[in-house]
């Protein structure tokens, strides 16, 4: 915390504004509230080092690396280690009857039911296909082409009127 103000983390390079100081560093400071981030200029070494509440940080051949170790610092300095951590989600409710038959309730993600686990969606529901979608794409398989690449090409072909070549309806 500065000036009895929690600090705002920067998310973005739009968050910051850069100048520069009378002695050639570049003053960095937060474009919300224009709070001093730190500084950032050559040492005698000529490497790059970072200023950040009086403190220098390591030294960096690149400019870059060092204004990142400065905003990943000032982030980290940015939490408010005061402010109480969420609790954890309680377990889920048992029902009466998973109770009855010694079944425990958790959460779990649910599946597509597609476990071929290709995720190209021609799985043997026809891909989301029309009845003409899959009959055109059962001819491409039969003609040679991938599962994937016909599944892409039933699918252009769904979208043109019957008889019209690449005319999208």
């Amino acid at each position: 915390m500065a000036n009895g103000r929690p600090r705002v983390p920067v998310r973005s390079p739009g968050d910051i504004v850069v100048t520069r100081s009378p002695t050639g560093t570049a003053v960095i400071r937060h474009r919300a509230g224009g709070e001093l981030i730190g500084e950032v200029g050559r040492g005698d070494d000529n490497a790059w080092r970072s200023l950040i509440d009086g403190k220098e940080l390591s030294p960096h051949t690149h400019q870059r690396a060092a204004v990142a170790e400065l905003i990943g610092t000032w982030n980290r300095t940015a939490l408010d280690p005061s402010r109480p951590l969420m609790p954890l989600q309680g377990p889920p409710p048992q029902s009466q009857l998973l109770s009855q038959l010694g079944i425990a309730n958790v959460r779990a993600f649910a599946g597509d039911g597609d476990d071929d686990a290709d995720d190209d969606g021609s799985g043997p529901g026809g891909g989301g296909l029309s009845p003409r979608g899959q009959a055109i794409y059962k001819k491409l398989i039969a003609r040679g082409k991938s599962a994937k690449q016909a599944m892409a090409m039933a699918r252009m072909a769904e979208k043109t009127k019957p008889g019209q070549f690449s005319k999208v309806s």
